[in-house]
């Protein structure tokens, strides 16, 4: 009975393993596409109104969100919030304001280094934010 117990314990362990590894490309409209881990699934719910791509694992508390706006929009907000002396008008001064805006609704742990990187062409930015 003990073997058969650590057995089937083993087999879990090494099943999980294999479905965190596991990905998926989600393809968003002609915009872009992502790989996401294979434990994600589509939100259902909304987590953000701007996000284009929203999924979720609520058991391990781990979200992605995909927010794509024209670059119009960011300068618009600037102005009108007078921002523009905090914030440039860039994709850094965009992911500053967000990542701020971010840091005021959570109670960040740990926060990534940010990296930037290429998107279908276009330059983007990364962080990984862990809080509550």
């Amino acid at each position: 009975m003990k073997k058969s117990i650590i057995l089937l314990l083993s087999v879990l362990f090494i099943s999980s393993c294999q479905f965190l590894k596991k990905e998926k490309v989600v393809s968003i409209e002609d915009k872009y596409s992502i790989s996401l881990p294979g434990f994600l699934v589509e939100a259902g719910i909304t987590l953000n109104e701007e996000a284009s791509l929203e999924y979720m694992n609520a058991f391990m508390e781990f979200y992605v969100m995909v927010i794509d706006e024209p670059k119009s929009d960011i300068e618009k907000v600037l102005i009108d919030y007078e921002l523009a002396d905090l914030y440039l008008n860039n994709l850094k001064g965009y992911s500053e304001l967000i990542l701020d805006g971010l840091r005021q609704a959570v109670i960040v742990s740990q926060e990534s280094d940010v990296v930037d990187t290429v998107i279908n062409g276009l330059p983007a930015r990364l962080l990984t934010i862990n809080g509550t």
